[in-house]
C-alpha cells in the first residue's frame, strides 16, 4: 500500500470518527460508500470461501472507473489499517456511542427499567 493511500485511509478514518463524513450503504452487506464529487469510495469487510477475513478499500473517479484498489486478509497490514476505517464506519452508522452512553445513563437511573417500549424499532 502506498503512502498516499495510507494517509486517505487515516484521514478518512479520523473524519469519520469526527462525524464529519456521510457513509452510506451499498447492496453488499458489509460494504460502505463515500460519495464526492471527484469520485466514490468504497470500504468493504468479508470472509474467503475458507473463511479467511479480508477486506477491500476501493476508490472510483468521477466517470465509475476503478483507479485504485487495496484488499488484503488479516495476516496483513492492509487488513488492519482497512478494518479500523471499517470498524470506525460501523460506530459511526450504528450509533454505538450513543446507545451504549444511553444504556450507562438508564441503569444509572433509580426504579424500575426494561418492559414493553414502542419506539424500539426491533
Amino acid at each position: 500500500m502506498t503512502k498516499q493511500t495510507t494517509e486517505i485511509i487515516e484521514k478518512l478514518k479520523t473524519r469519520t470518527l469526527a462525524r464529519e463524513v456521510v457513509w452510506t450503504n451499498t447492496k453488499r452487506k458489509n460494504e460502505f460508500q463515500l460519495l464526492l464529487p471527484s469520485g466514490r469510495i468504497t470500504v468493504d469487510r468479508w470472509n474467503l470461501k475458507d473463511g479467511t477475513p479480508a477486506t477491500d478499500f476501493r476508490i472510483y473517479n468521477k466517470d465509475g472507473l476503478e483507479i485504485l484498489a487495496e484488499a488484503a486478509t488479516e495476516e496483513s497490514e492492509a487488513y488492519r489499517l482497512i478494518t479500523s476505517l471499517h470498524d470506525a464506519i460501523l460506530i459511526r452508522k450504528l450509533n454505538v456511542e450513543e446507545t451504549l452512553a444511553g444504556i450507562e445513563k438508564e441503569l444509572a437511573a433509580e426504579g424500575p427499567i426494561g418492559g414493553d417500549q414502542d419506539e424500539i424499532p426491533f
